[in-house]
């Protein structure tokens, strides 16, 4: 079957039908995807808990025995900043019904809790530049590949363009030849007249046969470089599924010279700033000197600036037994007798009354060390870093 094809048409059919592109296009949606992990590192998480419990224990050397039941719930949003600040904002509740004559003050008892805990590193994964750093290399990472899929492309018009135009001359060649033949043979006819007429000898009926023989010769020539051109774009375009083996493919469009308008040195400038291979190179070189600075960053010890602050609430019913025997609710003989804040006496709604009105209150400030004795494994990532961001750098030269 004749398939007639345009330029347009080779290259679509290239285009849809390449695997390595179909690969370099999976690259760079792959890459988007690690740009938009790396990001979601500073997206807010919701979390939450719940937990019931039941004791019944015989008692020790220091307690009889006692049996307890607890409820908990606690709901919170933690999340990372750009600076390294670790953030975790935390409302909590329980429940806890205590039986034990010596141990149980309010039963049951509902305690609530807001809790905002904050952790800044100072060194290690500390501020701003070297959080982001990590987007930063994905953002990089993923514009090599974007480099890298222009430069299958080109390579991909490239070589459709050679294979194309190089049929186009196949066909225009062979047309040349079939002329010339036919040209040969019209000399050759003449010449047998002319040599019976006696016009010439017969040494001009041979020159003229030899002349028919060579471009005989020219012409199958001329016929098996448009079978090599033709299976060359066949290669390079790969075809669709119903193409078949005998098909042939002729190239329908005319070469069209446009006159260059500017000079091989600014041809070549324009090429060398445009050239996506060169273009690739840049960015994977500055991807990877991003990606060193991460491992250096990995060297220091972790010094963090750890802050917690609570708001509490209570609320419960006051037990009357051996630890309360001397409250003044029950019992006056104590001298002074205690007095319990009549705030506490209710069940959970009043614990989250007493959360938003009560001054109770914890709060803590400290610093944590964390100092690897054997930093190899850190160093030994530096080193590895290293080693790319050098194998770039030689890349792009």
């Amino acid at each position: 079957m004749r398939r007639e094809l345009s330029f347009s048409d080779a290259l679509t059919v290239a285009l849809a039908h390449n695997g390595e592109l179909y690969l370099a296009q999976g690259d760079v949606a792959i890459a988007g995807d690690e740009l938009a992990l790396a990001g979601s590192v500073f997206a807010p998480r919701l979390v939450g808990n719940a937990r019931v419990a039941r004791e019944d224990q015989p008692g020790n050397a220091q307690s009889f025995a006692w049996k307890d039941q607890l409820a908990s719930a606690s709901l919170g949003i933690t999340g990372l900043l750009p600076t390294g600040l670790t953030y975790a904002l935390d409302l909590g509740a329980s429940a806890e019904r205590l039986s034990s004559p010596f141990l149980t003050v309010f039963s049951p008892a509902y305690t609530t809790g807001l809790t905002l805990s904050l952790t800044q590193p100072l060194l290690r994964g500390g501020w701003r530049s070297i959080n982001r750093q990590p987007i930063y290399v994905a953002a990089l990472r993923r514009d090599v590949t974007v480099q890298q899929l222009q430069v299958r492309l080109a390579e991909l018009v490239g070589e459709v363009e050679v294979a194309y135009w190089s049929l186009v001359l196949a066909y225009r060649e062979r047309e040349a030849r079939e002329a010339s033949l036919k040209l040969a043979q019209d000399q050759l006819a003449e010449s047998t007249r002319l040599v019976r007429l006696g016009t010439i000898s017969d040494l001009d009926v041979l020159e003229a046969r030899a002349g028919v023989g060579r471009t005989q010769q020219q012409l199958i020539r001329a016929q098996q470089q448009v079978a090599d051109a033709e299976g060359g774009l066949r290669i390079v375009i790969v075809g669709n599924p119903d193409w078949g083996p005998d098909d042939s493919l002729v190239a329908i469009d005319n070469p069209d010279l446009t006159p260059v308008s500017y000079s091989v040195e600014e041809h070549l400038q324009l090429a060398h700033r445009n050239r996506p291979d060169l273009v690739a190179a840049h960015v994977e070189l500055e991807a990877e000197s991003a990606a060193l600075a991460v491992t250096e960053d990995g060297l220091l010890p972790a010094l963090d600036l750890v802050a917690t602050a609570s708001k509490l609430g209570f609320a419960g019913d006051l037990e009357r037994n051996y630890v309360t025997s001397g409250v003044s609710v029950f019992d006056n003989s104590l001298s002074p007798s205690y007095v319990v804040n009549p705030d506490l006496n209710g069940g959970l709604g009043d614990s989250f009354k007493n959360l938003t009105t009560s001054g109770n209150y914890t709060v803590s400030l400290g610093l944590k060390l964390d100092l690897p004795l054997d930093n190899s494994a850190a160093r030994a990532r530096h080193d590895r870093q290293r080693h790319v961001r050098a194998r770039a750098q030689t890349a792009k030269q």
